[in-house]
């Protein structure tokens, strides 16, 4: 049997609604009770000799482990209302003091720029809110809740509200990314935690990216329209240079053909001289476009359909006079 002078207060660690034992062995040939510390009026659970019985409920002690000399209590469906200092007692003489304390719930969040993020503050007592950055080993109190009253400091009384035990913080940046702490006033115990990570772009940011877009479609557009019309000037251009060519091509042979019908109206003793004329106009024709990858061909067969009509005509006209020579391209 213990030294009833040896109780001292340790701590027993529940998960919330799951059960727990709180530890108490000792021989007890007596009553062994259950009673909260600080008023040891209020018996949770009782044994003796004969059986065991439970005041509250959710609290129990087993008859069996009584008479082996365990005296522990289980709690059976543990939440905050029931975080106290509870004491075992053998015929009123303290063998174990115990203060239960719930492990703080963990929840990470993932949000987007700019949501509301919302703790839970359904605990009976008074609680801070301690956030600590994703880059900060500092831990700073943004708000309190104290009877249902919240106070919060100055930079966040525009952002925040409490509704129904839950706290609203809204329009949360990027920069708010870290965790958020539940945590008791009196004690300093953590009882929700809050793992918040916060991506995605602002409004402003959207809106920059859009203009942004929106002008480089502006830009793109520009450039397809000028590079589309420079190369439609080109193509204009080149068919223009091209009417060109061929008209003055046209102007040419119609020259040619000129001063034939020119020749042929000359008096027979004039008509070799014009001839020869014409011979250099027709040479000087196909000189200009022997290089001529486009016309070459229809100049040189043009000028040797000329070529071949004059020197019909210098035979005709040399054996029978003057004859009139039909011409044409």
């Amino acid at each position: 049997m213990s030294d009833p002078g040896s109780a001292f207060v340790f701590p027993i660690y529940a998960k919330l609604h799951h059960p727990v034992t709180l530890p108490c062995e000792t021989w007890c040939s007596g009553r062994a009770t259950w009673s909260l510390d600080n008023n040891r009026d209020v018996v949770i659970a009782r044994c003796d000799y004969i059986s065991c019985s439970s005041e509250k409920e959710g609290y129990e002690m087993s008859h069996d482990h009584y008479i082996r000399g365990d005296l522990s209590l289980t709690i059976t469906n543990p939440d905050y209302s029931m975080r106290e200092t509870y004491t075992c007692e053998c015929d009123y003489s303290d063998y174990a003091t115990v203060r239960l304390r719930i492990n703080p719930e963990f929840s990470a969040v993932q949000m987007q720029t700019e949501e509301n993020l919302k703790l839970d503050l359904s605990v009976p007592e008074s609680v801070e809110v301690i956030y600590r950055g994703s880059d900060s080993a500092d831990d700073v109190q943004i708000c309190t809740v104290t009877n249902r009253t919240l106070q919060c400091q100055s930079e966040y009384i525009p952002r925040t509200s409490l509704s129904n035990s839950e706290l609203t913080l809204r329009d949360v940046q990027r920069s708010e990314s870290g965790t958020y702490t539940i945590r008791n006033l009196d004690y300093k115990e953590g009882i929700r935690v809050y793992a918040v990570s916060v991506s995605g772009l602002t409004t402003i940011e959207t809106a920059g990216i859009v203009i942004g877009l929106l002008l480089l479609v502006l830009v793109i557009a520009g450039v397809v329209f000028y590079t589309k019309r420079k190369i439609e000037k080109k193509r204009e251009r080149k068919k223009e240079e091209a009417d060109q060519k061929l008209r003055k091509l046209k102007s040419l042979m119609k020259a040619v053909d000129k001063h034939i019908k020119q020749a042929q109206h000359k008096p027979h003793v004039e008509v070799e001289a014009a001839l020869q004329q014409v011979e250099m106009k027709i040479k000087e024709l196909e000189q200009a476009y022997r290089g001529d990858s486009e016309y070459s061909e229809q100049v040189k067969s043009f000028c040797n359909k000329k070529t071949s009509e004059m020197e019909l005509y210098r035979k005709l006209s040399t054996g029978m006079g003057s004859l009139p020579l039909v011409t044409g391209e």
